[in-house]
């Protein structure tokens, strides 16, 4: 499986605003301090708050901010929030496979490999990416 760029970038800008002094920044400033392009940069932010990982704030002191401690805060909710994680449609959607088999080793294993792959990103919280900083 590979992250797209904008899994890197989802968790580049919830790991700044973590480290910020203020724990809330001006996207724009999230952005720079990141090196993220505007356009996709925002694009991201957008869908990191509809995830509910960031909360948006307007006015004047306003600027996105994570909502969770970094404790709590697992690389799975970041990463899905842009990502689609399907390895392979018949995986999540068995009336998908072309075969029809009754009995395909390839599901089993997969959904195996699926299972772990996940959980392992439920289990690295940011606390963790953040110490290793």
């Amino acid at each position: 499986m590979k992250f797209s760029l904008e899994s890197d970038y989802a968790v580049r800008i919830v790991l700044q605003l973590y480290i910020s002094p203020n724990k809330r920044e001006k996207s724009s400033q999230v952005l720079e301090e990141c090196r993220i392009p505007p356009k996709l940069g925002q694009r991201t932010i957008t869908k990191l708050v509809k995830a509910n990982v960031l909360r948006s704030i307007r006015g004047n002191n306003g600027g996105v901010e994570v909502i969770k401690k970094p404790e709590d805060l697992s690389l799975y909710e970041v990463i899905s929030a842009v990502e689609d994680l399907t390895i392979k449609k018949c995986i999540d959607n068995p009336e998908n496979c072309r075969w029809k088999c009754v009995d395909c080793s390839l599901y089993k294993n997969v959904v195996r490999i699926k299972k772990r792959f996940l959980q392992d990103l439920k289990d690295v919280k940011f606390k963790e990416l953040i110490e290793q900083m």
